[in-house]
């Protein structure tokens, strides 16, 4: 039996200072979870980015990278998602990664709202040689505002597909309807808040040591110094960290907005 509620009435108005705590605090109430299901998708994600920084800049290469890192997230994504819904120990995640046969319809929406993002993406290489124009500028931002919004008011499909439930993307949209903005609010917090924490860090380091220059010289490192791998490491870190306390920000949204209603015992007797 589905634990999509389909009976929606008048769309609630989702918190969203609330709704960002939550993330947080599961994130670091399941930390050790978190941590297991990101190891081996974070090694990956190091290797493609390390991999990708010595590829010449080609669309065709881009465009792969971005499918490549989809999939890879993914991984991650159905792992930690089962875990924050069922909290059980048979979904707990595991060091070696089993999604079983949901990462298949799972990578199918993946793909298909990543997508999404290669307008913008395509828009954003005149910017490899130069300052852009005003409009060029204008145009990603909507192109990129609107490839957000789209994964924002699809993103609970993937919850339920995490957890082998019915609910899709038609219904993920029903169930945000009039929440699009507060969800997108509540993202953009998240990753302020990450932001500003490693910028503090940074600022904090400089201080402390000035003579390492680390704002000037992360811009300008080359593929084999220390500082380039630092910088490389830190920002899929900081990615993955973002992915986590994002899904948990979804979870606790939708629990809010009565889109998960389920049977737990149910729900496992379906899994792999």
């Amino acid at each position: 039996m589905s634990t999509v509620d389909s009976d929606l009435g008048s769309p609630a108005k989702l918190p969203v200072w609330q709704t960002v705590k939550a993330g947080y605090g599961e994130t670091t109430r399941n930390f050790g979870a978190f941590l297991t299901a990101a190891a081996v998708p974070f090694a990956l994600s190091v290797t493609l980015a390390a991999i990708m920084a010595e590829a010449p800049e080609r669309r065709s290469l881009t465009l792969l990278r971005s499918l490549l890192e989809i999939t890879i997230i993914a991984v991650f994504e159905v792992a930690w998602y089962r875990h924050l819904l069922l909290k059980s120990p048979e979904t707990r995640p595991r060091l070696l990664p089993r999604p079983g046969r949901r990462l298949v319809p799972y990578l199918g929406y993946a793909w298909l709202l990543g997508a999404a993002s290669f307008p913008a993406l395509i828009a954003m290489e005149p910017f490899a040689e130069g300052p852009g124009s005003a409009l060029q500028i204008a145009i990603v931002i909507v192109l990129v505002g609107a490839a957000l919004y789209l994964n924002i008011r699809f993103a609970f499909a993937f919850i339920w597909i995490a957890v082998d439930e019915s609910g899709r993307l038609g219904d993920s949209w029903r169930r945000t309807k009039g929440n699009g903005l507060r969800l997108l609010a509540a993202l953009a917090l998240i990753a302020m808040l990450i932001l500003g924490v490693l910028l503090v860090g940074i600022l904090l380091l400089e201080f402390v040591f000035p003579d390492t220059m680390i704002m000037t010289r992360l811009g300008t490192t080359d593929a084999d110094s220390g500082l380039h791998w630092v910088s490389l490491t830190s920002g899929q870190a900081l990615t993955y960290l973002l992915y986590g306390v994002g899904c948990a920000a979804f979870v606790q949204a939708l629990r809010s907005l009565g889109g998960w209603t389920g049977d737990q015992r149910e729900i496992l007797e379906r899994f792999d």
